[in-house]
């Protein structure tokens, strides 16, 4: 997702042979039902193969790092509804 909008968006993606991996957490507040989307960016962190394990209150991410980005990417932008205020956060 980051490399193919690198011209269109004017960045330089400058990727890893291989990532540690992220710890990310997700928080889509102030709506019920907000487990929903958090099982959701899971299922999707698991298709995506980067899903490593889950931890209390996050889940760890590993391999390649263009896929452990764009993972983060997609888990931001897709497992929340529009205008909604999503909380994500990534080490």
């Amino acid at each position: 997702m980051l490399k193919r909008a690198e011209q269109r968006q004017d960045y330089k993606v400058r990727l890893w042979r291989n990532a540690r991996g992220a710890q990310i957490a997700l928080y889509p507040l102030g709506r019920s039902g907000y487990m929903d989307e958090i099982v959701a960016c899971i299922d999707g962190a698991k298709s995506a193969g980067t899903f490593a394990k889950g931890k209390h209150f996050c889940s760890k991410l590993a391999g390649d790092a263009a896929d452990v980005f764009a993972t983060i990417e997609r888990s931001f932008l897709s497992y929340s509804p529009a205008n909604a205020h999503v909380v994500l956060t990534a080490i």
